[in-house]
């Protein structure tokens, strides 16, 4: 059986198609859908770069603020309280503040470190009680206000009473470092 020229043209199209179609099938589908898994894994991997980058420039930043802190942090608790008796003699004098006083309240020592708690009490003017503020807030010793309180010392307002109770760290002595980093140990072995 011959076939005539318009059926051999659409058989030839016909088996055209059909390998078209298994090429399709078998070579183009499954390359496209492996170059798109690809696609997405580099854009997986470029996006745990960048976090990965991220982590390493705050642990470089950490270990600069931390090798700070650690040349801030005073020796043990009477360098502190030295240290901070000095600088709130020359803030009382910046702030211009009148009858000042500083006292020690408390001393906590928890996990290898000590807490030492001061009041802080004086007379002066807005001016001057945010100058001493700031200069609390923005010393190289470690503080922390605590507690910060105002109150008027007479009907006018001029004049205003300041109480603030600050905090700073130090070392503790040998002997309680040394506890805190055995209570710690037994903790770390069990995660």
């Amino acid at each position: 059986m011959a076939l005539s020229q318009r059926e051999r043209y659409i058989s030839f199209v016909l088996m055209a198609a059909g390998a078209l179609f298994t090429l399709d099938r078998l070579m183009l589908e499954p390359y496209l859908e492996h170059r798109a898994e690809l696609v997405q894994q580099l854009e997986t991997k470029q996006h745990d770069k960048q976090e990965a980058d991220l982590l390493l420039g705050r642990a470089h930043r950490f270990q600069v603020s931390m090798a700070g802190m650690r040349n801030a942090l005073n020796q043990d608790s009477s360098d502190a309280e030295g240290k901070i008796l000095h600088l709130m003699r020359e803030w009382e004098t910046q702030a211009d503040l009148k009858n000042a006083s500083f006292l020690r309240l408390r001393s906590v020592t928890e996990h290898g470190f000590g807490r030492l708690t001061f009041h802080i009490t004086g007379t002066g003017t807005m001016r001057g009680i945010a100058t001493l503020l700031y200069r609390v807030e923005t010393c190289g010793v470690p503080l922390r206000v605590d507690e910060f309180h105002v109150t008027p010392k007479n009907e006018g307002g001029a004049e205003l009473q300041v109480q603030v109770n600050v905090s700073t760290l130090c070392l503790a002595p040998e002997k309680q470092r040394v506890k805190a980093v055995a209570s710690i140990a037994p903790l770390e072995g069990q995660q």
